[in-house]
């Protein structure tokens, strides 16, 4: 009983430094509203939304668990010959951080300017503004002065007193992404972003949760050989000047037939299997289908090699993303060269 309430009290606060170091989702290519404002709306489509929900250590706590829900609207998708164009965006996040209650709640408006340079590249401004709410309850928690010397006894006092377990403020970040589209080669797009660079926010009285400013450098490329579709990722992030981190991964994708040209008379539905290295935390296994370049559902498990795999049996996590894509106009193309 002791050694569980202490590996849970262990992971709580464990997680209670990943949360001050931001949310993190294995999936996070496929969530540009969340990697990068720059990227609201750089998919294609009219409109895309995404569902994402991810269960952590389930093995030897209660889990730890994250929702996300975001919407992009590109109006200016209909317009193939318009030079420059905005998109909008929303994005809802809520993070469970097992049996401490530690709850974090994000709510973002999402805007891009995309900028057409010439006909192969795109360079594209965004800004985020946010308000987010964290909080947390001893229920289920377990102190030090709660073990009576045989055992952990309730009933006894936590000797703990918190004036504040709830806080709310008002956050912003924005971002830059270059996109360089040839056809027949290597699509490739680059970004910087910087999140919570106005975030004050902490419940903690000695601030230890406030959330500093979040860095992130990414690549991502895209070859097409045939019906095979291949594509490369790299992430790096840092969140203090002291920790840095980053993510190295590729996929690939069978389509089972061509796309029409111009039209959507024929879109092709494709399968996707992919591998990631999270730098000292886990490996990631992904599966994925596509149907009709309208639907995408993709299911990774986090296979984790930090220093708790021996307490996690390397157990880490599985994730789901959902993602639909639409057009207003179903007579035009839903050719996505980068997701």
């Amino acid at each position: 009983m002791r050694s569980f309430l202490t590996i849970s009290l262990m992971l709580t606060f464990i997680y209670s430094e990943i949360k001050a170091q931001d949310v993190s989702l294995s999936q996070y290519h496929n969530l540009s509203c969340l990697l990068n404002p720059a990227s609201t709306g750089s998919y294609g489509d009219d409109i895309k939304a995404t569902l994402s929900h991810k269960r952590q250590w389930n093995s030897v706590s209660t889990p730890f668990i994250t929702n996300l829900f975001c919407v992009e609207w590109n109006p200016g998708s209909k317009n193939k010959n318009k030079i420059n164009k905005p998109s909008f965006g929303l994005v809802a996040v809520t993070d469970m951080a097992g049996s401490s209650g530690y709850k974090s709640s994000i709510f973002r408006a999402l805007g891009a300017y995309h900028l057409r340079l010439n006909k192969t590249k795109n360079l594209s401004f965004g800004l985020e503004l946010g308000y987010n709410q964290r909080n947390f309850s001893f229920d289920g928690l377990a102190w030090d002065a709660q073990f009576n010397g045989v055992g952990y006894d309730a009933s006894l006092p936590t000797l703990e007193n918190f004036n504040n377990t709830s806080n709310k403020n008002l956050d912003a970040g924005f971002g830059m992404e270059f996109t360089n589209k040839k056809p027949r080669k290597l699509h490739w797009k680059s970004g910087v972003a910087l999140h919570h660079y106005y975030q004050k926010q902490t419940v903690l009285e000695n601030g230890e949760d406030a959330l500093p400013t979040l860095a992130q450098l990414y690549f991502q490329g895209q070859q097409t050989n045939g019906f095979m579709v291949f594509r490369y990722y790299a992430l790096v992030q840092s969140q203090s000047l002291a920790a840095l981190s980053g993510t190295l991964g590729m996929d690939a994708s069978y389509r089972f037939n061509y796309d029409s040209k111009y039209t959507n008379f024929s879109t092709s539905s494709a399968i996707t299997a992919g591998v990631f290295y999270r730098y000292r935390d886990a490996v990631i296994a992904l599966l994925g289908y596509e149907y009709k370049r309208q639907f995408r559902l993709s299911v990774s498990y986090d296979v984790n090699i930090s220093t708790l795999r021996t307490s996690t049996k390397l157990n880490g996590g599985p994730e789901i993303n959902l993602a639909y894509f639409g057009n207003f106009d179903r007579k035009r193309s839903r050719l996505r060269k980068i997701k």
